[in-house]
């Protein structure tokens, strides 16, 4: 997949988490740049999806992603923390 947690194409009404229930989502990095990955990452077109009270913590990838012009519509953010890295550099 693309993302630790991923929300298919068409998949609306989701809610991810909750004040004080939310979970600690880790990302991942892999080697090819060509695509990116997430932490959670919404695939295709949403309406209704909520995201809140989570630990979304990136490992080399973006720790929230939507993809380029999809249309997206009623969607909260909401209480998260967003920590880790999103790119390696190696020395």
């Amino acid at each position: 997949g693309l993302g630790t947690v991923m929300i298919a194409p068409g998949v609306n009404n989701v809610t991810i988490g909750d004040t004080g229930q939310g979970f600690h989502i880790v990302g991942y990095d892999v080697p090819t740049h060509a695509i990116e990955h997430a932490s959670i990452y919404l695939q295709g077109a949403h309406s209704d999806i909520t995201i809140r009270g989570n630990n979304v913590e990136a490992d080399g990838e973006a720790g929230l992603l939507s993809e380029y012009n999809a249309a997206l519509s009623n969607i909260v953010v909401d209480q998260n923390e967003f920590s880790g890295i999103t790119f390696f550099d190696p020395p």
